[in-house]
């Protein structure tokens, strides 16, 4: 379901006589469950919705049939995107790239977002964080606590876990296999 907060306050803010455009269909939601709800939300209270792109005007029956078929396509669009998306990041992990969300505490990006190449993937040490990974270990090694590590090194509990839970700073990815393998990024610590 969707969860952009300014559809949210979109939605929230009709009122009657209020006029929802909208470029396509498509563009609104491509989750046909979210977009037949908030549209039917938005008629129901008295507003008017309209693709400007597709020319459909949910109010009429033309425009609600026209509705069914293109949340139906973009259904699909999404289900292709996805699979595209989903593919591409499992050909890239199983090269030993960084194909997560955000890059772990201690790294960055190689390349800016919006950057169209693999090389985006790699990840590349932020110096300051990383000192602080090296020293997570370290007193992780002495034996200190989670709790002991978070307030030297001003890390919350949860992350300092992760830290310590995480082969990536080994320099090592996960491939579509579950196995850990050597990434394209150089590690942070290493296994001593």
């Amino acid at each position: 379901i969707e969860h952009r907060v300014q559809m949210q306050a979109l939605l929230a803010s009709v009122r009657e006589g209020d006029l929802v455009l909208c470029d396509k269909l498509d563009r609104w939601s491509r989750d046909p469950e979210f977009s037949y709800g908030s549209i039917r939300q938005i008629l129901e209270k008295g507003a008017s919705f309209y693709a400007v792109g597709d020319g459909c005007d949910p109010s009429t029956a033309d425009g609600d049939s026209m509705l069914n078929f293109r949340v139906l396509f973009a259904r699909e669009e999404h289900k292709r995107i996805r699979q595209r998306m989903v593919g591409t990041r499992e050909l890239l992990r199983d090269a030993g790239y960084y194909a997560e969300g955000l890059p772990p505490y201690g790294y960055r990006r190689s390349a800016p977002k919006g950057t169209r190449s693999a090389t985006k993937n790699v990840l590349i040490a932020n110096p300051a964080e990383a000192e602080v990974v090296r020293r997570v270990f370290a007193m992780s090694v002495a034996n200190l606590s989670l709790q002991q590590i978070g307030q030297s090194t001003g890390l919350l509990k949860d992350r300092v876990r992760d830290i310590l839970h995480s082969r990536v700073y080994l320099g090592q990815v996960l491939n579509t296999r579950g196995e850990w393998i050597s990434g394209k990024h150089e590690p942070i610590i290493d296994a001593a």
